[in-house]
């Protein structure tokens, strides 16, 4: 009898995350391929796992799958940490704050336990969807989906998963997303909100009630009972409410004339404080005067960002072409280690990365906004503004007050929202308030009606676009008042023939 020949195995080389493998050419009777992976640390020697795949991406997929679980990258916490530091960081520190915070606060809850390759766009979209039908808003939807493209891309391209699963998934538009639910979310918070003060001011005096004396013991159990279901009703309602979206209470865009007037009445000659005696009559304190009410006026006439407005220096002034060079945003932002975690928050100058060929960085100042410099700079003392000048530090042009020790030192956007309040309410402005954005807005709408020229607002508020300028400012275009039959396009109406 002759003996049967063994078929001879063939092998052919496949690389993955820069480990070469085996794969015999012949498959299995279930029409898979197969390739044993080492789950040694080491990525050599026992013990082996076999990886299994119809396809070569399927076979992919699956070794990079073993790869990842004998290591810690290709967890998804793991990942986003790694992506973080090698993606964001760089770029800017505060960036990296809100993208910590949105993987933190959306992703997390959802996906920290999986491994990133297992994570599919069925299960990414099921989340959007879920947020979406919560009451998101559309910007805070397109922030997800910004941040998690971004994190599976990088995914891609570490080798940590083969296909990006986002390429599969819409961008969130305002088409497909519900203002309804939004408003019936919001309502929900607002309620929430009002029952969360509600128990609060309900705890306080129960506590209240039962510091008083004369109460007998069982009084006091059963005072000290309802105490602690009404503390635990008030965790609940805080849960909630930290879990589910955000809503802020909307600012007004653009300041109204009246309020406008009262504001610069304010910044020109100060205020009184109205307070209340202990008998309950109101009475005015004595005169006091904003500190530097300058710089509100002169955002007025720049329409700086609030950010730019506290990193911008007199150093950053140049008189010779009446225009300011902006290069910084003061910002609050999180020191970390090497291996990104939380040291401390302080205050930094973060650059201002825009593409100077559309957004050039200096702007030019009119006589008004140029005229309330000098007059700033008249009345610093010339040992601030020569810190300036020799160091390029220390100048900043918003700052805490001088003392007979030490300068004033600079203050951040919240610094500076505080001080805009505080002259909101000397000059009596109804809520809601005015946020520092506003001031922006209506810099631009002045400017607008002055000129008509969106090309120079757009310039003149650095814009990349001037689309974005009209996208932002389009309510600022006339409405059409004529009915379009009687509109008489070329100025030749037709003339009835004799």
């Amino acid at each position: 009898m002759g003996k049967t020949k063994k078929t001879t195995k063939t092998y052919i080389p496949i690389e993955v995350d820069g480990h070469i493998f085996r794969v015999n050419t012949i498959p299995r009777k279930d029409n898979r391929y197969q390739v044993s992976v080492s789950m040694n640390p080491k990525g050599k020697g026992k013990p082996y796992k076999t990886a299994y795949g119809k396809n070569e991406l399927e076979l992919r997929q699956n070794i990079l799958r073993l790869i990842n679980e004998r290591g810690s990258r290709g967890k998804f916490e793991t990942d986003v940490k790694y992506y973080l530091l090698e993606k964001v960081l760089p770029h800017k520190s505060s960036t990296y704050d809100s993208a910590e915070w949105i993987f933190e606060r959306y992703f997390f809850p959802a996906f920290k336990k999986h491994n990133t390759i297992s994570i599919t766009a069925d299960d990414v979209n099921k989340l959007l969807n879920g947020y979406k039908n919560s009451g998101y808003s559309m910007s805070s939807l397109k922030k997800m989906y910004d941040y998690l493209n971004s994190f599976f891309k990088y995914a891609v391209e570490k080798h940590i998963i083969i296909s990006n699963p986002m390429d599969s998934i819409k961008r969130p538009t305002k088409k497909n997303t519900s203002s309804e639910k939004r408003k019936f979310a919001e309502t929900d918070y607002n309620e929430k909100r009002k029952e969360r003060d509600r128990l609060k001011i309900e705890i306080k005096k129960q506590k209240e009630e039962f510091n008083k004396k004369g109460h007998s013991e069982e009084e006091k159990k059963e005072i000290k009972n309802k105490i602690e279901t009404l503390t635990k009703k008030l965790g609940e309602i805080q849960e909630e409410i930290k879990s589910g979206p955000r809503f802020r209470s909307q600012s007004r865009k653009y300041i109204q004339e009246e309020d406008l007037k009262c504001i610069l009445f304010v910044l020109h000659n100060g205020y009184s404080p109205i307070v209340k005696s202990r008998t309950g009559k109101e009475y005015a304190m004595s005169k006091y005067s904003v500190n530097q009410p300058e710089v509100f006026e002169f955002m007025l006439q720049t329409g700086l960002r609030a950010g730019e407005m506290c990193g911008l220096k007199y150093s950053d002034y140049n008189p010779d072409k009446s225009e300011i060079m902006i290069e910084t945003a003061r910002v609050n932002t999180y020191d970390r280690d090497k291996q990104g975690k939380r040291i401390k928050k302080s205050a930094k100058d973060s650059t201002t990365k825009t593409d100077t060929d559309k957004v050039p960085n200096n702007l030019i100042l009119n006589k008004n906004a140029e005229a309330l410099l000098k007059k700033m700079m008249r009345d610093e003392p010339e040992e601030y503004l020569a810190l300036g000048r020799e160091a390029n530090r220390g100048d900043y042009i918003v700052h805490s007050k001088h003392t007979d020790s030490e300068f004033g030192k600079p203050i951040t956007t919240e610094g500076l929202a505080g001080r805009w309040t505080r002259v909101q309410k000397a000059a009596l402005i109804s809520e809601p308030l005015y946020g520092l954005h506003s001031i922006r807005h209506t810099f631009a709408s002045y400017l607008y009606h002055s000129t008509h020229d969106f090309k120079l607002i757009a310039r003149q508020l650095r814009h990349t676009d001037v689309q974005l300028t009209l996208n932002i400012y389009a309510d600022l275009l006339p409405s059409g008042t004529k009915n379009y039959t009687e509109i008489d396009i070329y100025g030749t109406d037709s003339k009835e023939s004799k």
